[in-house]
């Protein structure tokens, strides 16, 4: 590759869509791309793109249980100091837990076997249902 030709692809690599649909592409993944550095940073956006769903995902799961745990008894006191803290502290333990979760999603994803050229991407995801958040994603990008 010439270095015109490394240049161009540098700049179509930092593209964050483009980024994102080459590692998730299960024919190219992380060898999709002419740059390292690109491919670090395209990783580091997919992690947090299934950290966000999962995320998501669990915040809808967590409100369904509030609610229906509060309609059985009286809403806590907004000025108890130790619920406000409480609720910090497990918002934050599930930050860190969809953080871990969505890194070890990916990491397995892209270190998975590699799908031949030929082969069709999509029919890969409907097989590979157990990357369930980059399934989510591979279908939206």
């Amino acid at each position: 590759m010439s270095l015109q030709q490394y240049k161009w692809c540098s700049n179509v690599e930092s593209i964050r869509v483009l980024a994102l649909a080459t590692l998730l592409d299960p024919r190219l993944k992380i060898l999709g791309f002419g740059n390292q550095d690109n491919a670090c940073e395209a990783e580091r956006l997919l992690m947090g793109e299934c950290a966000s769903i999962i995320r998501l995902l669990s915040e809808h799961a967590s409100q369904a249980e509030t609610s229906s745990s509060q309609a059985a008894q009286n809403p806590p006191s907004s000025d108890d100091l130790r619920e406000l803290l409480d609720s910090r502290v497990s918002q934050t333990q599930r930050h860190h837990i969809c953080n871990a979760d969505a890194t070890i999603e990916v990491k397995r994803c892209i270190t998975d076997v590699y799908l031949p050229r030929r082969e069709n991407p999509l029919k890969y995801w409907q097989a590979h249902k157990e990357y369930p958040h980059l399934y989510t994603l591979s279908k939206n990008i």
